[in-house]
C-alpha cells in the first residue's frame, strides 16, 4: 500500500496523525503498535514536542513510570534550552505527576509549587486549574482532607473559568469524595470555602451517581 513512499514521509503524514488519533481516542494498544513506526529522527522539528508529550501521555496511562519520566524530563530540558516557560510549567506539573504515583509526596509537592509558581505568574489559568486538582490528590492520598477539599474547590473554580465543564465536574467528583470523608467541622469550613468560591449551591453526591 505504502510501497515507493519514502520512510520519513509515512511517518510524518501517516503514522503521526494515526498515533494521535489513537491517543486521542484512549485506544493504548494501537497508540502502542503506531509509536514503533514513528522513529524520532524521522520527524520534522515542529512535531517534536507534541511527540514527547503524547509518548509521556502514553508511558504514564500505562503505568511506565520510568519511561513517563524520561518523556518529562526531555520537555523540561527543552523548556530550560529554549526558554519556554509555558513548556517548563507544565512539564514540572508532569514531573509531580510521576513521583505522587510514586507516592513520593513530598518531591511531588515541590514540582507542584514550582509549576503552579510558573502557571499563576503566565496568567495561565487551564494549567494552574490542572495542578490545583492534581495537588487536591495529593493531600486526599495523604489523609488530609480538608486541604485536599480547598484544592479541589479552586480547580473547579479555575476550569469553570476556562470553561471546560468535563474537569470541572471530575474536580466536583473528587470534591464530593473528600467532603463525604471530613469530619462535620472539616466539611462545615469546607461549605463555606465552595461558597466563598462562588460555585453555588453544595451538590448532592447521591443525585450525581
Amino acid at each position: 500500500m505504502h510501497e515507493g513512499i519514502p520512510r520519513e514521509t509515512l511517518a510524518r503524514r501517516y503514522y503521526l496523525p494515526m498515533f494521535e488519533a489513537a491517543m486521542s481516542l484512549s485506544d493504548l494498544n494501537r497508540a502502542q503498535s503506531l509509536r514503533q513506526k514513528v522513529p524520532e529522527k524521522d520527524l520534522q522539528a515542529g512535531d517534536v514536542i507534541k511527540w514527547w508529550r503524547m509518548n509521556f501521555e502514553l508511558d504514564y496511562l500505562l503505568h511506565r513510570l520510568t519511561s513517563a519520566e524520561s518523556w518529562a524530563d526531555k520537555l523540561n530540558k527543552w523548556a530550560d534550552k529554549t526558554g519556554d516557560q509555558s513548556l517548563k510549567a507544565e512539564s514540572l506539573h508532569n514531573l509531580g505527576i510521576i513521583a505522587e504515583e510514586r507516592r513520593k509526596f513530598e518531591e511531588a509537592e515541590d514540582w507542584y509549587k514550582k509549576s503552579l509558581k510558573l502557571s499563576e505568574r503566565l496568567g495561565d489559568e487551564l494549567g494552574a486549574a490542572s495542578t490545583y486538582g492534581q495537588w487536591g490528590l495529593l493531600a486526599w492520598l495523604q489523609g488530609r482532607v480538608e486541604d485536599s477539599g480547598r484544592w479541589f474547590v479552586k480547580s473547579i473554580a479555575a476550569f469553570s473559568k476556562t470553561r471546560d465543564p468535563d474537569r470541572a465536574n471530575q474536580g466536583i467528583n473528587n470534591f464530593l469524595i473528600a467532603y463525604q470523608q471530613a469530619s462535620q467541622s472539616e466539611q462545615r469550613k469546607l461549605k463555606q470555602c465552595w461558597e466563598n468560591a462562588g460555585l453555588g449551591q453544595l451538590p448532592d453526591a447521591a443525585a450525581r451517581e
